[in-house]
């Protein structure tokens, strides 16, 4: 099937547009069975004060937990969750080796998915494989979290580049994987994981460690002192790179990058810690020395590859559960059984198809097509209850500037076609990904040029794809619109459907660039840090996203009701921020041609036409959300 990476759009004011699309074929994974995922003994999915939150992939972060709540021990390892120690050799890559596993569980745990990363096709992608002096060179751990971050193509399956260090040279196959063609297939992991890299943070106190070991593990260096004493054995700088996996109320567990039996000190009353794994004693001096350098990424579940998030606080009978038929649904695949995070994603691109994920108690995952009414369950059978994740879709109704809403239904003639209905309660839900919008109620279909068309949802058509033009972008709790001021900064100000300093071209989903009306297509730029500004100059370009209808930075800061950047990242709880795009043409534009045709209503009935200012081809997004 095909795995897509990120990709990036730009925007022109007149229509014209650039886009890269990156796409690589994968390898279908075996299903297995998995045991129950051992569950968090931190705080994800809580609020601060302890209340367990709607939101499971909410993270929250490691500033806003209490730490009073926060359990006596945590070890990832022995949660399985953290991967198994390798053996640098005689090379000086222990940041890469730390920093990748770091990110990796990290993102297992945000995701609920965990896979195993090839470190070796990191390392040989972003250093040099003609060298083994510079292939070698050394890095800070936290350089991975970057990395990752502006290509996510580099991460793939362990088994596709297995790590063998330097070793590589010497067998001749230095090889670095990065989406592009291969007479060797591998598997980028870019579609198998739904996540993005937030920032990277640093945690210099051990109340800020153990917060921040909540949501995974984190990074950390030092320099060896071989002629002291365990706990005095270390000293502050960066000689050697390790990953800060757990604590104990009496110490801190690491991973070393120096094989499986390197463990110190030794451990005589428990010889089963020779994985890798060794200790720090609190209140000593390597405490501090690896105080000094912990670090850790802040890692966001990708709610917009698929719009559906899940309730995990629902308890349904088993007898109630129809599971997915994969016959009559060929779209699901054999990995969307692999583990509870593969099989929500599935979930998330069904549609009405699927009400959500179980677990059942032989540890094998299900995908639960509908729910059987209680009234049809034998009485006398003896009920076996199971907690479900329940799945909530968040759609989107497409209201036009007529006041009626775009509709979807059956005909026995010509099959789907799209008409127009007065009321919300008759509109057609979509759900937006990988710039489709794709039908709820008909999942295997998708707005298109020919009106409402069939898919193939495991292979997105990037030779076509939705965008957002002289947009108005309102935030629905402040009603305060994105306002570009005269020194070309955002600010909010009252809707106003006449001001140009309101209008801002854009796309529905993924990565993209923001474009101003009033600044003549001047792109956003990121002067530094996230200080943003529309302006003509060789600055970095900045990019922004939509998550769970908030509109974010890159690193995951939200725009506030206000539209002032939050000193916060992003939450779902954080509703106030949720953004409807206003007042908007609606572009299809083709890769064939790059010329654009608009969503538009003529003589009451919706058509995709080629491009003509006029307000029959305004539209607004109103939201829902379906379970």
């Amino acid at each position: 099937m095909v795995a897509t990476a990120l990709f990036l759009v730009v925007l022109g004011w007149g229509g014209g547009y650039t886009a890269s699309v990156t796409m690589a074929t994968s390898t279908t994974a075996t299903p297995r069975p998995i045991s129950e995922e051992p569950a968090s003994t931190g705080t994800r999915g809580t609020t601060e004060n302890g209340e367990t939150s709607d939101f499971p992939y909410a993270r929250t972060y490691s500033a806003q937990v209490n730490q009073s709540m926060l359990p006596e021990k945590l070890n990832w390892k022995a949660q399985d969750l953290f991967p198994e120690a390798v053996n640098q050799g005689y090379c000086s890559i222990c940041g890469w080796v730390s920093g990748t596993q770091t990110l990796q569980t990290r993102v297992a745990i945000a995701t609920q998915n965990p896979r195993h990363w090839s470190i070796q096709n990191i390392i040989a992608c972003r250093q040099s494989t003609r060298n083994v002096t510079k292939f070698c060179a050394g890095a800070q751990p936290y350089r991975v979290n970057s990395v990752v971050s502006e290509n996510m193509n580099l991460v793939v399956l362990e088994e596709d580049n297995p790590f063998v260090g330097r070793d590589c040279f010497t067998y001749g196959n230095c090889t670095c994987y990065k989406g592009g063609p291969s007479s060797h297939p591998y598997t980028m992991l870019v579609n198998k994981q739904w996540f993005f890299v937030g920032p990277t943070l640093k945690a210099n106190t051990t109340a800020k460690i153990e917060r921040a070991l909540q949501d995974g593990p984190l990074t950390t260096c030092f320099k060896n002192r071989r002629d002291k004493p365990p706990g005095e054995d270390c000293d502050s700088g960066c000689g050697h790179a390790n990953s800060i996996i757990g604590y104990d109320k009496d110490r801190w567990y690491l991973q070393e990058s120096l094989s499986k039996n390197f463990v110190y000190p030794k451990p005589k009353e428990n010889a089963t810690l020779f994985n890798g794994t060794w200790y720090v004693p609190r209140n000593s001096t390597c405490e501090k020395a690896i105080m000094e350098k912990a670090y850790y990424p802040l890692v966001f579940y990708d709610y917009d590859r698929g719009n559906a998030y899940f309730r995990e606080d629902e308890t349904r009978k088993l007898e109630e559960l129809v599971f997915v038929n994969r016959t009559l649904d060929p779209s699901v695949r054999d990995e969307d059984y692999l583990n509870v995070g593969m099989a929500r994603q599935r979930c998330s691109l069904m549609g009405v198809r699927c009400q959500g994920v179980v677990v059942l108690s032989t540890g094998q995952v299900q995908i639960i097509a509908e729910f059987k009414p209680t009234s049809t369950i034998t009485s006398n059978i003896t009920s076996t209850h199971v907690k479900i994740h329940r799945k909530i879709q968040m759609v989107v109704y497409l209201k036009h500037a007529s006041g009626n809403f775009l509709g979807l239904r059956k005909n026995s003639q010509t099959g789907l076609e799209l008409f127009m209905t007065s009321s919300q309660s008759t509109a057609a839900p979509f759900f937006t990904s990988n710039l489709r919008f794709i039908s709820y109620h008909y999942p295997d279909h998708v707005l298109g040029a020919g009106g409402v068309e069939a898919h193939d949802i495991n292979s997105p058509d990037f030779q076509q794809y939705w965008l957002l033009m002289d947009t108005n972008l309102r935030n629905v709790a402040s009603g305060k619109s994105m306002t570009v001021t005269g020194s070309g900064r955002i600010t909010g100000a009252p809707y106003n459907r006449k001001s140009t300093a309101q209008r801002f071209n854009l796309s529905i989903s993924g990565l993209w660039k923001l474009r101003s009306r009033a600044k003549k297509n001047t792109a956003l730029k990121d002067l530094k840090n996230d200080n943003l500004q529309f302006k003509r100059s060789a600055s970095k370009e900045a990019y922004l996203r939509w998550q769970a209808r908030q509109i974010l930075t890159r690193k995951g800061k939200p725009y506030t009701s206000e539209w002032k950047l939050s000193s916060g990242f992003f939450r779902m709880e954080d509703t106030e921020n949720t953004v409807e795009p206003t007042d908007t043409f609606i572009g299809l534009f083709a890769k064939a041609d790059f010329q654009p045709r608009y969503l538009a209503v003529v003589k009451g009935s919706p058509t995709v036409l080629p491009y003509a200012r006029n307000q029959n081809r305004r539209w607004t997004f109103k939201y829902g959300d379906l379970m």
